[in-house]
């Protein structure tokens, strides 16, 4: 046993062993680090660590089986003890290791630079503003549960009213949206948001009859500051009802909690479609367009708002997601049908949105995008799109990071570092956003 084991040392099995693993743990770190970033699939971690698993035996194999030679590989078979170099290799091996380890402590080092305790649920991140507020994912509480999209919709159209209150920091969709399945508390997800104030509820759909709750909490002490049920038929009136009502009472418990004197302004929401078919299918299309986790999700999304907008071709806003959706389309190979390219039919559905209604900021955008397709040399155009989207809708992050790229693309890279700040800023979830913003701060040296 003990001249195996020799053996073993001799061909640097071991040696080759420990650099095998100290080098996968770092190559794991860096993918996790950079996935992110580059948008790649969750799967890809995981496939990752299957090949260095399996690689690892094999690793060793080689390590036993053949020997690094001055003339090249040779089985450890041909290569005679004495002319054996083993010893000069198992040198080398060390100095990797080493050099390995010193690298392996400097990351773990480096990611716990600045780390602090784990929340422990009694104390909102103090950098939070006051008046600030996340809206999280209502609850679909109907009896099939196959009311999500309709929960996330109604959440969302609160959101934007939200939005709207220059008063108030509201946290973005995206940002509050990726907790929606989480096992964490108000707190922990209103620190990580850096928000004070959440808002949750919940949605049952029975037959004509809707039943909305939604609750007001105070993160940090999880005090219910305000919270009520809306009992109604199943209308678009009464939806649009419940959202003017909800949000108007949010905002009066928050000027209340704050101390305002003042009264804060909020938008009064107006019903822009009375058919119900074609408002429940706009919240299906544009929950669909905001999640596209597949290829087929964006021509899924195009499906559903061509029927709004067939339901109810006066519905601006039915024009302006079919636009958004088409003009992103080309980017998720989706295919087109009729042989009409997507950007002239996304150009069509802008143009129809905004004859409706020239304050739908989107819809300025998915111009620009537009124009980057058919006239990628025009940043011209697509900067004055994404200028007037910004002037209508100036919080929307997908106009601060079209209005970036273009920026950078022409070469002014401290001016489209400001939008793509202002992106990170709006949604810190938003994955597009932080990989072209990373590619700014790398192109700015």
């Amino acid at each position: 046993m003990s001249g195996l084991f020799k053996e073993l040392m001799r061909r640097n099995v071991f040696r080759v062993g420990v650099a095998y693993a100290v080098l996968s743990w770092l190559l794991m770190q860096v993918a996790d680090m950079l996935a992110p970033l580059l948008s790649l699939p969750e799967s890809f971690s995981r496939i990752l660590l299957a090949i260095l698993v399996i690689g690892f035996p094999l690793a060793l194999f080689f390590a036993w089986a053949f020997e690094l030679t001055p003339e090249g590989l040779k089985t450890t078979a041909e290569v005679d003890a004495d002319a054996s170099i083993t010893h000069n290799t198992g040198q080398k091996l060390n100095y990797v290791i080493a050099a390995a380890l010193v690298t392996a402590l400097g990351f773990i080092g480096w990611q716990n630079m600045g780390s602090y305790p784990a929340s422990d649920g009694s104390a909102v991140d103090v950098s939070a503003p006051k008046a600030s507020i996340a809206v999280l994912p209502f609850a679909d509480l109907s009896q099939a549960g196959d009311q999500e999209y309709f929960a996330h919709g109604l959440s969302e159209e609160i959101l934007n009213v939200l939005v709207g209150v220059d008063a108030l920091r509201v946290a973005s969709r995206t940002s509050s949206f990726q907790f929606k399945g989480q096992d964490i508390g108000i707190p922990e997800i209103a620190r990580q948001l850096k928000v004070t104030y959440v808002l949750e509820g919940s949605v049952r759909k029975a037959g004509n009859t809707v039943r909305i709750t939604g609750q007001l909490i105070e993160a940090a002490t999880d005090r219910h500051i305000w919270s009520d049920t809306y009992d109604r038929e199943l209308t678009t009136a009464n939806l649009f009802a419940i959202q003017d009502e909800l949000s108007s009472a949010i905002v009066a418990a928050l000027s209340k909690e704050l101390g305002l004197t003042e009264q804060i302004e909020i938008a009064v929401v107006t019903a822009d479609t009375q058919n119900l078919s074609a408002y429940e299918n706009f919240l299906r299309g544009r929950d669909m367009v905001h999640g596209r986790n597949s290829l087929d999700d964006v021509g899924e999304a195009i499906r559903i708002l061509e029927n709004v907008v067939a339901d109810d071709p006066d519905f601006a806003r039915g024009w302006m997601w079919l636009a958004w959706a088409r003009a992103i389309a080309p980017s998720w190979r989706t295919p087109e049908e009729d042989g009409i390219s997507h950007t002239d039919r996304a150009r069509e559905a802008a143009e129809q949105a905004l004859a409706m209604d020239a304050s739908l900021g989107l819809a300025y955008g998915a111009m620009g995008a537009v124009i980057s397709q058919t006239e990628p040399g025009n940043h011209i155009a697509i900067i004055d799109w994404m200028r007037r989207g910004l002037e209508q809708s100036p919080r929307d992050p997908n106009l601060h990071l079209n209005m970036a790229i273009s920026l950078q693309t022409l070469g002014y890279l401290d001016d489209a570092k400001i939008y793509f700040a202002e992106c990170a800023r709006l949604d810190p979830a938003f994955a597009n956003c932080i990989r072209h913003k990373s590619f700014n701060h790398y192109l700015l040296g």
